[in-house]
């Protein structure tokens, strides 16, 4: 990698996000804008903050930080949480990789010279700089330094598998809580399409023995529902 045209691209993205920011502060200041920066409160009656003027651009992101699930959940909904509970995990997952990784890895290959002893071709590409940060550096017969890269791999995917299970099961029980408190019959329905003709019995009696059969505690009933807009066309 050309440390050059990182740092280049690094500061490029930097200055970009500078007037990014500054667009953000002063859009979000005028009364016109307020409707797209604070539609929750608006709808609520409560109008945009206090301080709106001199509000501070990272202000959102000490909200974001201080509030409590439930408090996402009762302003931004179910989706916030889960999506804030996908970015936690995504935080934890490369804290723990980089727990083995960065003390482990990176001295293991910076110390090798795999790519400044190794014969290669004038037109092969030259590596320097993050190049020698990976497991290309590490020389063939070391065996052992890509022993160490392996059992990386094999943390890495078990960390990732513990997260997730995790992260899956919080999401399942504040589902079931929001959704127990909040219940809707649309959340709880099944469409069925494209059924076979029934051999025995009418089409309610197919769906019902079918569903009874596998889901017998939580089936309820079904409803049959006909396109009539042929009939109506034709008639």
């Amino acid at each position: 990698m050309d440390t050059s045209a990182f740092v280049t691209s690094l500061a490029t993205s930097f200055a970009i996000f500078i007037v990014l920011l500054f667009l953000y502060s002063w859009l979000s200041r005028t009364s016109s804008n307020f409707v797209i920066y604070y539609p929750l409160r608006i709808s609520r009656g409560l109008g945009p903050p206090e301080d709106v003027k001199s509000r501070s651009p990272w202000a959102w992101l000490r909200e974001a930080w201080q509030a409590s699930e439930k408090e996402i959940i009762d302003l931004a909904g179910l989706d916030a949480a889960v999506y804030i509970n996908f970015l936690d995990a995504v935080l934890q997952i490369l804290g723990y990789s980089a727990f083995f990784c960065v003390p482990v890895l990176v001295p293991l290959a910076v110390t090798s010279d795999n790519y400044s002893t190794a014969v290669r071709a004038p037109t092969d590409p030259a590596f320097g700089g993050f190049d020698k940060l990976s497991m290309g550096n590490i020389a063939k017969k070391n065996k052992s330094r890509i022993w160490a890269f392996l059992i990386a791999a094999y943390w890495l995917s078990i960390v990732t598998y513990i997260v997730l299970w995790q992260k899956y099961k919080h999401i399942i029980n504040v589902r079931d809580q929001v959704l127990s408190a909040n219940a809707r019959p649309e959340q709880f329905t099944v469409l069925v399409q494209n059924l076979p003709p029934p051999t025995n019995g009418t089409r309610s009696e197919q769906v019902d023995a079918f569903f009874r059969k596998l889901h017998p505690d939580a089936y309820e009933k079904c409803l049959v529902v006909t396109k009539l807009h042929k009939v109506c066309f034709s008639s």
